[in-house]
Order: C-alpha cells, then sequence, then structure tokens
C-alpha cells in the first residue's frame, strides 16, 4: 500500500512486536514503520493498520522490500525527517521536519478517515530559519505542535496550538517568553481536576523539597543555585550558589529536608544536597576539566542562608557526564536515600575502565559508589554495618545494578522502597525496590539482554549477574517502557486524598521526554501494579498503549514532582523535554542543551 503525504512516496509495512511471542491466527491493531535512506532524503512514515498473524508464527521483525524511487525524486533533492503520529479516533495527523522550501519547515497533513486519504499540507513554522524536531499532541478537537526554532537567533522552542481539529492555528508561540508554559497550560484526563502555576522563570530546574505550606527549595542545575520560593515569589537572593560542573547531566541535582520530622524548634533544619562539584567555577567541565565528584553534603538553614556544609558522601563523577542519578531523599527510618547512575555512556567493557561488580560484572572493580541506590544516615554512616558487604563504599548500597534513575519514594502504607530507571533507548523502568536489589544493569535493562545500546532477546536467565554472595537479588521491573522512551523523572506516592478517593495512595510517575504524567494503581500486595490490556503483560511497546493510565499530559519535561502539604500534587517542569543536544545522534532528534539556562515552572494539580 503507498500513500503520497507530501513530496515523497511511502510504503506502509509491519513493524517488529518488540518483545518476541507466540501469537495464534490474532489480529493487533499497531503502528507500522518504513524507513529508507538514499543521498538525497530520509523518510519514515508511521501508520495505523491490522496485522494478521498465522499460526505459531513468533513476531520479532518483520520487513518488507523496500524501493527508494530514485527516479521519482531525481527533480526533487530534499530532506524529509523526524515524522511524528498522532491518531485520535478516525483522525490521524502527520507532522514532520521538511526542507523543499529551501529553509527546515514544519509541514502537518491530517487524514479524517483513519489515514486512507490526507488534506492539504499546512506549513506550521513558515519562516526563513531552521525549523526542526517537531512533536505533536491531539485531545479531542485541541492540537498542539512544538518544535526547535532559531528564528530569534537563538535555539528556542516553539508551539501552535488549534482549539478546532486543526483548521486554524494559533501563531507561533516562543515557549521561552510565556509567563506559562503555553496558553491554556498542561492537560487533565480527569475533569474534576485542574492546574494552575505556582512560580516560574527558574533556570532549568531539576528538584525541589518543601520547607512548609507554600515555602519550596528548588535547585537550579547549571548555576549551582538552591532558590526559595514563598507564596509563588521566588526571593531575590539564592540560599546558596556553589560552583557545579554542567555538562549534560551534571549540576545541582538533588534536595531533601529533615524538617518534616523535626518536632523540637531548638533543633536546626537540614538541606541536604547532591552536585557535581568544581573547584573555581561554574561549567569548568565545559573547557575539558573534571569535576571534583559528585558530593552529598548537609547544610544547616539559618533565616534565608545553608551554612555549615558537612560532606558525607564523595562518589564518581567520570568518566562520562551523564547518569550522575541525583534524587535524594530522607526515608522513613530518617536515613537518606541517594540515586546514581553508572556515570558513563560507553559500556564496551574492553575500552572502559569503571565496569565494576555493582554493575554485574563479577570480574569487575570493586564497587566504588556507583550504579546504585546508596543509603546513609544523616551524619553519613553506613546503616546497620551495610547490606551487601562491609567496608567503604559497599556498605553504602541499598541496591545496585542501576543504569540511571531519576525517582526514588517510599509507598506509604507498606513503607517499601519503588524507583523509576531510564534505559538507553529502551526499557524505562519502574521498580519495586527490597533491600539488596539487583536491577540488572548493564546485562539486563527492562527485559531485555543488553547489546550495547540496543535491546537484544527477552531474557529470564540471571545466571550471568553478580550477587555479592547471595546477599543480591535480582527482580523483573513491575513495568517497562519499550518505544518510545518516557524517560521517566520522578515517582510519587500521592499520601492524600485531597484530588479524591480515588487517587489516595495511587502511584505517579513523571516523563521528562513526552511530558506525560502516569497513574498506577497497586494490586492487593501493594507489590506489583494492576495493569490492563494492552499493558497486562507490564511492557508498553507503542505510544498509544499507555493511554489507559495516562493521567495529565502537555507538562514539558517533568524533571520532579512532590505532595505538598496541602496534599495536593506538585509537578516541577521545563519547557522542553528531549535528550542532551550535545549528545544525539543523528542531528534532528529531539533534543534540548543541558549546559544552557532553559526555563521552568512548578505547577500545582488540584480539584476543581
Amino acid at each position: 500500500m503507498k500513500i503520497n503525504l507530501g513530496h515523497c512516496m511511502m510504503i506502509i509495512i509491519p513493524i517488529k512486536k518488540n518483545h518476541s511471542r507466540d501469537y495464534n491466527r490474532t489480529k493487533i491493531k499497531k503502528y507500522v514503520i518504513s524507513s529508507w535512506n538514499t543521498p538525497q532524503f530520509h523518510i519514515l512514515i508511521l501508520f495505523s493498520m491490522i496485522i494478521s498473524l498465522t499460526s505459531l508464527m513468533t513476531v520479532n521483525h518483520v520487513y518488507a522490500e523496500i524501493n527508494p524511487f530514485h527516479s521519482y525524486l531525481k527533480n526533487h533533492v530534499i530532506r524529509v525527517l523526524m515524522p511524528q503520529v498522532s491518531p485520535e479516533g478516525n483522525t490521524t495527523f502527520v507532522v514532520w521536519q521538511d526542507n523543499s522550501t529551501g529553509n527546515e519547515e514544519i509541514f502537518l497533513r491530517k487524514s479524517l478517515n483513519g489515514g486512507i486519504t490526507f488534506g492539504n499540507i499546512t506549513n506550521l513554522s513558515n519562516n526563513n530559519a531552521s525549523s526542526i524536531s517537531p512533536q505533536i499532541e491531539s485531545f479531542g478537537n485541541t492540537t498542539f505542535v512544538v518544535w526547535q526554532d532559531n528564528s530569534t537567533g537563538n535555539e528556542e522552542i516553539f508551539l501552535r496550538k488549534s482549539n478546532d481539529g486543526h483548521n486554524k492555528f494559533y501563531d507561533p508561540k516562543n515557549m521561552t517568553e510565556l509567563s506559562v508554559q503555553y496558553k491554556g497550560g498542561p492537560i487533565m484526563n480527569d475533569p474534576n481536576l485542574k492546574v494552575e502555576i505556582v512560580a516560574t522563570g527558574i533556570n532549568f530546574p531539576t528538584s525541589m523539597a518543601f520547607l512548609g505550606p507554600n515555602d519550596i527549595l528548588v535547585l537550579e542545575k547549571n548555576e549551582g543555585k538552591v532558590k526559595r520560593i514563598v507564596n509563588g515569589s521566588i526571593l531575590a537572593d539564592p540560599l546558596l550558589d556553589v560552583n557545579v560542573a554542567n555538562e549534560s547531566d551534571r549540576g545541582m541535582l538533588g534536595v531533601a529536608t529533615s524538617n518534616q520530622e523535626i518536632k523540637d524548634k531548638d533543633k536546626p533544619v537540614y538541606v541536604f544536597l547532591y552536585y557535581t562539584e568544581t573547584k573555581s567555577r561554574d561549567g569548568e567541565d565545559l573547557k575539558g576539566g573534571d569535576p571534583l565528584g559528585n558530593r552529598l553534603y548537609r547544610f544547616e538553614l539559618v533565616k534565608d542562608k545553608l551554612i555549615n556544609p558537612k560532606l558525607l558522601l564523595d562518589l564518581p563523577s567520570t568518566p562520562g557526564s551523564v547518569h550522575n542519578g541525583g534524587k535524594i531523599l530522607v526515608g522513613p527510618d530518617n536515613n537518606i536515600y541517594l540515586t546514581i547512575g553508572d556515570v558513563n555512556r560507553n559500556y564496551k567493557k574492553g575500552s572502559n575502565s569503571t565496569i565494576t561488580k555493582s554493575l554485574n560484572h563479577d570480574d569487575g572493580l570493586d564497587a566504588d559508589g556507583r550504579a546504585g541506590i546508596l543509603r546513609v544516615t544523616q551524619n553519613g554512616e553506613a546503616v546497620h554495618g551495610g547490606i551487601l558487604g562491609n567496608g567503604h563504599p559497599l556498605d553504602k548500597y541499598f541496591a545496585y545494578g542501576i543504569r540511571n534513575s531519576f525517582g526514588i519514594d517510599f509507598d506509604p502504607v507498606t513503607g517499601k522502597l519503588w524507583d523509576t530507571e531510564v534505559g538507553p533507548s529502551f526499557g524505562d523502568e519502574i521498580n519495586l525496590v527490597e533491600p539488596g536489589f539487583n536491577s540488572g544493569w548493564n546485562k539486563i535493562q527492562g527485559i531485555w539482554q543488553v547489546n550495547e545500546e540496543s535491546a537484544g532477546n527477552v531474557t529470564s536467565d540471571t545466571t550471568g549477574l553478580f550477587n555479592y554472595n547471595n546477599t543480591g537479588n535480582y527482580r523483573s521491573p513491575e513495568f517497562t517502557w519499550y518505544d518510545p522512551s518516557t524517560g521517566p523523572t520522578a515517582i510519587v506516592f500521592l499520601d492524600s486524598d485531597k484530588l479524591g478517593k480515588k487517587y489516595a495512595n495511587d502511584l505517579f510517575i513523571s516523563g521528562f521526554h513526552d511530558g506525560n504524567i502516569y497513574n498506577f494503581k497497586l494490586d492487593s500486595n501493594r507489590t506489583g501494579l494492576l495493569l490492563e490490556s494492552p499493558i497486562a503483560d507490564k511492557v508498553a511497546n507503542v505510544k498509544n498503549e499507555t493511554r489507559g493510565i495516562s493521567f495529565g499530559k502537555g507538562f514539558g519535561g517533568v524533571t520532579d514532582m512532590k505532595v505538598g502539604p496541602d496534599g495536593f500534587l506538585y509537578v516541577l517542569s521545563l519547557y522542553a523535554g528531549g535528550d542532551d543536544c550535545a549528545h544525539v545522534q543523528p542531528p534532528g532528534s529531539p533534543c534540548v542543551y543541558y549546559s544552557k539556562p532553559l526555563n521552568g515552572t512548578i505547577f500545582r494539580i488540584l480539584s476543581r
């Protein structure tokens, strides 16, 4: 079947089912992809169709031979990139990046009959600059399209919105110039809930913590600042400004406070901070210098200043600038829990001097503090002699085998720890984390064997994992994303009924790449998630499979969530999500510059 969407011819074929299964005369509705390359162009098209799979056929990859149509395009040397599809019933939108006008533009077409025929092309960007990396979302008659644009002379994020099913789009809005994320704000799926802005104008925020009602600490990643927001206003002077490395994932990363547990007003309020420290100025690593380390400090809050720093942990910050983790939490036991990834992007053992036993290599180096969830007292000491072994830093590990994590929280009902973990290009995870938990990296991610940055076969074989004399225990994820990656960040249990009793003690997950918030119910034992078809198998293969657990959309790149003292859910977000542009390949993939001061906002979700 061929469809002409613009200046190119496209073939529709079945795509892989992302984890192998056996089917018996089953019909599965999936997105399918056709892609090919020629010297002139690269094209992908996503489409919805019915695949009939015959008895006993194991589905892994199904391909069709593709004619590159060189003769068809011989007079049209163009580049067509980054297609995105948004289906809503029989309405299907396709948006892509196109240079047929001589500039990189954002084009859109719409189908009202499930993709059988498409209407005219709409040029959404329509400028003389470079517009790349479009993303699209549709909810009923409302359609949002965002893209990266340099028409102002800088790399900015632009948005256009339609309220009438794309018949008319508002003029492009430069997201960084708006006082709200976009006109109309994020969208909640529950009509009984709404979103309001608490504060905006925060430079690349990473984490937040409450000191009390309407009193929030928030971190600015690239400037090493701790800001205080009181009644929606950001205090003029930061509570702290330290020198941080800020390439990629480095920076001011995690914050937690002890005051929730303190009843004695004579005791100091401790603020715990995790950041990538440098010697003399912010961003030294961008000039080639190595950071001093990823460090956990305890400060005392006195008036509007953080004083008397005490170093609790000094952790690796090299060889890579990625996978530093950064979430910290004061647990119900009053101990400090901290996430740190493998601090690397190179997974090849032969060329990597930082492969450790905590990365599931029995011939690796001894654990050095990377790739785990660490637990220490508020003085930085090991708790009860450690779980996996004696001696620093092994006695600080609560869990290991973790590639990278931006979210941990305790179930208020059971007291058990849960986390989110970010996969390379597959295998984002939600995990129940028991003491000694082994998440499997870098041998297993999600439910797949790891083949550098790509997924291998589905596996349940744990014989190759390192178990620290049987004190470490692998457990498969309670949920995993295959494609596309949501980039899970915050995880939070709503220990409140302020949003309605049906949400009390539910689990909420935020996505940095897709701007979504997901709502999960737990099973009767609260050791697993209640999941219905098509994700009853604990795997999201394609985007639309998660619609049933969608709580809200359009939040941008969410970096943190917290339940406030008022019982409502607070969301910390950038205006844009995506991978770091410094590392994205090929050019044109969705990304933001992690070392730049992107604008951020704190939202509050509450009842109407």
